[in-house]
């Protein structure tokens, strides 16, 4: 009976010194999955706002905005704003000064990248 005892006692140590090992790993892993969700906020708001802007694109080029309107770009040559400056994300300039733009036009910052947007 001692020896039943002591074997149940030994198991109720061991499994507390396992659910301590579990309490010391849940908060790096809680801290992880918040981080991982924060990031994938931020790439969903991204995204948002890369989705609004190629609508804005697409209802100037044949939604009736300024260009679709007056039919300005292609009487004076013009190319339209399809590629977006990274990081701001702006739509804001055509595919010829992308090569030779150092910032964006709209909010002058500094660029990185850039990506020519594809409007059907």
């Amino acid at each position: 009976m001692k020896v039943i005892i002591r074997e149940k006692e030994e198991e109720k140590r061991s499994n507390i010194n396992y659910l301590c090992n579990l309490s010391v790993l849940k908060t790096p892993v809680r801290a992880e999955a918040q981080a991982w969700q924060a990031r994938a906020s931020a790439q969903e708001a991204a995204a948002t706002s890369l989705q609004a802007q190629l609508q804005q694109a697409v209802d100037m080029r044949g939604g009736g905005g300024v260009w679709a309107q007056d039919g300005r770009a292609e009487e004076e040559g013009l190319l339209e704003a399809t590629v977006v400056m990274l990081p701001c994300r702006h739509l804001s300039i055509c595919p010829e000064c992308d090569r030779t733009a150092l910032a964006c036009p709209l909010c002058l910052t500094l660029r990185n990248s850039s990506v020519e947007a594809i409007l059907c």
